[in-house]
């Protein structure tokens, strides 16, 4: 059985200088997160990330295992995601372990892609995201003026 709360934090107003002549009130905003405080009857690690350093020129590769939770012995067939956090953004990707636990991942850089990644695998049903590894793509740029 899986317990599962929702935390909503709710700001009713921002002030700025309040009580003063330029007091400026603004409505505030709110957020809600569910969180699962349950263990799971598993759980996933990653193991390497190759290279750690790259300039967007080639594939990274993670690799990475399901473990029982209770033995923290390899559990093939598992489903799961696997977490690309970059400055706040993620894109999750879903992988499969083999029938030895062990899953093997290619991320591919996009022109774009530049900085450094945290890198996560968890169970599907988490909401938690602790990072593991990580690996930075740096990026260099000329200007033709």
């Amino acid at each position: 059985m899986f317990t599962i709360i929702k935390i909503r934090l709710e700001v009713d107003k921002i002030r700025y200088h309040s009580g003063q002549e330029d007091e400026v009130i603004i409505t505030g905003r709110g957020s809600e997160k569910t969180v699962n405080l349950s263990e799971t009857a598993y759980l996933g690690e990653v193991t390497a990330v190759e290279p750690i350093r790259s300039f967007g020129d080639q594939d990274i590769l993670i690799t990475g295992r399901a473990l029982d939770r209770g033995t923290m012995t390899p559990l093939g067939g598992s489903r799961l995601k696997l977490v690309f956090n970059q400055q706040g953004f993620e894109r999750v990707v879903e992988v499969t372990a083999d029938s030895a636990g062990q899953f093997v991942h290619s991320f591919k850089p996009t022109l774009s892609d530049a900085g450094l990644y945290q890198v996560a695998v968890i169970h599907p049903e988490m909401t938690g995201r602790p990072a593991q590894k990580a690996f930075t793509i740096n990026r260099i740029c000329r200007s033709m003026l």
